[in-house]
């Protein structure tokens, strides 16, 4: 069951046309249930086009990691994309795995996100890296926990070891980015210094 390489290309080119467009009709929602005006939706579009047009400024305190961050989230990005079936009914990239491969290619650009934020070593880049780390904490364990119960819940046995055993060593070791480049590790029981 090879996929179509013509549905691979469909849904490569909607991935990246409409996604700057639902960003920007959450941005409008958003402000209006806000009472705000907010920004047109195809905003995010004419951002890209001027983001584009500019030259890439990057500290002489970056490394190499600083510029091989967007295009590993990027990459990422659009694989995960990939993964989820949305013009054809198997997905195109289903073959090489399911939802454990998904959220582990959504948390690689996470990750990639941080370090690049960490990279030069400002004080803004740690703070927008703890952040963005503290988001990740949050929302992907819940995003692994409704796909276990869903799985669970439809009799599927593949998941049962495979949840238990990344629960519990994302409990037992939880990372903290810290504004440098140091990485903290402590126990779930623990409290951070």
């Amino acid at each position: 069951m090879n996929p179509d390489p013509l549905a691979i290309l469909l849904q490569t080119l909607l991935l990246l046309l409409l996604a700057p467009l639902v960003s920007g009709i959450i941005k409008n929602w958003k402000a209006k249930l806000q009472n705000r005006r907010g920004p047109r939706p195809w905003q995010v579009y004419l951002d890209l086009a001027k983001f584009l047009r500019k030259d890439m400024v990057v500290s002489e305190n970056a490394s190499w990691l600083f510029t091989f961050a967007p295009y590993v989230l990027f990459s990422s990005a659009l694989l995960a994309g990939l993964m989820v079936p949305t013009l054809a009914a198997p997905a195109p990239l289903s073959l090489f795995g399911g939802a454990l491969a998904l959220i582990g290619l959504l948390a690689l650009g996470r990750f990639f996100l941080a370090l690049g934020g960490l990279d030069p070593a400002s004080a803004f880049g740690g703070m927008g890296s703890s952040r963005d780390m503290t988001l990740s904490a949050i929302a992907e364990p819940a995003l692994m926990l409704a796909i276990f119960t869903v799985a669970i819940t439809a009799g599927s046995n593949m998941f049962l070891w495979t949840s238990t055993m990344i629960l519990w060593i994302s409990c037992a070791s939880k990372t903290r980015y810290s504004s440098g480049r140091t990485v903290r590790v402590y126990g779930c029981w623990t409290t951070p210094t």
